[in-house]
């Protein structure tokens, strides 16, 4: 008990307050056993690494006995059914074991023991994304012969899968060599 700056002048008073306290100190901490603030994967990211890294601010559990990290991942924002649990993390951070699909997913963590749950962190969100998208069709250039004219459309129709798309490239200069100047 000597580390537990709050509960100690309250012993000496009523043991019964004293135990308050300390669930008190346990649940909520000094500032909050919540963990505050999700890491890795960043919110709304896509990702490649259908086996990602999560990471998450650590919570200051020096008052917690047999402490550990709960990390719970779904497919559903209400966490109706989870497709991954883990409530025997002991860092801050955990390379997950399981392969994920293809998908959105949400994740949060808390800090817990044997008696004790903390409150969950705010919800995360990110998709995992391992299929590139194919290339665009119907690429055309307005207008489309050679020509000195200083203006020019380029137009095409991306693919039907557009998740993970960030933008497009294209080359201007110098004149082609060929037909397929890649």
């Amino acid at each position: 008990m000597g580390k537990n700056k709050a509960v100690s002048g309250a012993i000496s008073v009523i043991a019964g307050l004293a135990l308050v306290v300390l669930v008190c100190q346990l649940v909520a901490g000094q500032g909050g056993n919540q963990v505050q603030q999700l890491f890795k994967p960043e919110n709304n990211e896509n990702i490649k690494d259908n086996k990602p890294y999560f990471s998450w601010r650590h919570v200051d559990n020096e008052n917690i006995l047999n402490w550990r990290y709960h990390l719970v991942i779904s497919t559903y924002q209400d966490f109706g059914e989870n497709i991954y649990d883990n409530d025997n993390i002991r860092d801050n951070q955990i390379e997950i074991e399981d392969e994920l699909s293809d998908n959105l997913y949400y994740w949060k963590v808390r800090i817990e023991n044997d008696e004790y749950q903390g409150d969950w962190s705010p919800v995360g969100c990110f998709r995992v994304d391992t299929v590139p998208p194919s290339a665009p069709s119907d690429l055309t250039a307005s207008p489309s012969g050679w020509t000195n004219t200083n203006s020019f459309t380029v137009s095409w129709t991306n693919p039907s899968d557009a998740s993970g798309i960030v933008g497009a490239y294209y080359k201007l200069d110098s004149p082609p060599t060929s037909n397929t100047d890649g």
